[in-house]
């Protein structure tokens, strides 16, 4: 069976330039390749890795949610972590945040009751916020990036259906395909892999830095059960990487293994990191070969 490589980006990507995207991805897998002592990918095998760009798909999902949410700026903000965005939204955002905060290990004794959540406070919402700021190393306005693109992703009707729309063709368009999914990317694809047509053509899932382990993300999932595909998969984390979360059980759906690796302070989440690593590119590498 003849394999391709395909490459399915994550969230905050809107406005880019997607070939420019795509051989950044490269250049990380050909760094982790000659690491090996491996071939590099030459340029016509760069050229031909498939990279479904939905960056501007989702932005205009949430773009056009805020337009459509009437009187918005009088909607009670204490309420809400987005004022512009409806209301499940807004609950999902919440709920990541919560699953981010315990990951991070917020001692039970520290965290808001259920309760409190029920209708949540400006201030308990900028205080767990900070506090996962704090304790992740990232940027807040980063974190609301993540968990309002997410959310948009998992509750905006129509949201999930215009991103699968860019991405399915590409997983459907050769007789097998690697497929590589990075943050949002890998539950796009955990998603995806739900579909037998999808499933029945992808050799190997490797998910890079995604957030399989935040229950308040798998829950919003669809199917029910997706987080787990029934395809071969490998889960590759930083355990410093704040979206990672922990890392899912072995035997998960098809889970094969997990390996963890080390990027460089200030980009655990880079995906050009991810990819550089010897044992990531050799497992792209050598399963790409096995499908030719």
């Amino acid at each position: 069976m003849t394999s391709a490589l395909v490459f399915v980006h994550g969230r905050g990507q809107q406005g880019r330039e997607p070939d420019g995207l795509r051989r950044r991805w490269a250049a990380g897998l050909n760094k982790g390749l000659t690491a090996a002592g491996r071939a590099p990918l030459d340029p016509a095998a760069v050229e031909a890795i498939r990279f479904p760009f939905y960056g501007d798909a989702l932005w205009a999902e949430v773009v056009q949610s805020r337009a459509a949410v009437p009187d918005a700026a009088a909607l009670d903000a204490v309420q809400q972590v987005d004022p512009g965005l409806p209301d499940a939204v807004n609950r999902r955002q919440v709920a990541i945040l919560q699953s981010m905060a315990g990951e991070l290990g917020l001692p039970p004794s520290a965290a808001p009751e259920a309760a409190a959540f029920a209708v949540p406070s400006s201030a308990l919402l900028r205080g767990l916020l900070e506090w996962v700021a704090n304790h992740s190393g990232v940027d807040e306005a980063v974190i609301r990036g993540f968990l309002r693109d997410v959310s948009a992703y998992l509750e905006l009707p129509g949201c999930r259906a215009a991103v699968q729309t860019v991405v399915r063709p590409a997983l459907l368009a050769d007789p097998g395909c690697v497929l590589v999914g990075h943050s949002l990317g890998g539950v796009v694809c955990a998603e995806l892999l739900a579909e037998d047509e999808v499933r029945d053509r992808t050799g190997l899932f490797v998910v890079v830095g995604a957030p399989l382990g935040l229950d308040a993300v798998t829950a919003g999932m669809r199917p029910p059960g997706a987080a787990g595909p029934a395809a071969p998969w490998v889960n590759v984390y930083d355990p410093r990487d704040w979206v990672t979360s922990a890392p899912r059980c072995p035997g998960e759906g098809g889970l094969e293994d997990q390996l963890a690796v080390a990027n460089p302070r200030s980009y655990e989440h880079s995906i050009e990191h991810y990819l550089a690593h010897p044992e990531v590119a050799t497992l792209v590498a050598d399963t790409l070969a096995a499908g030719t």
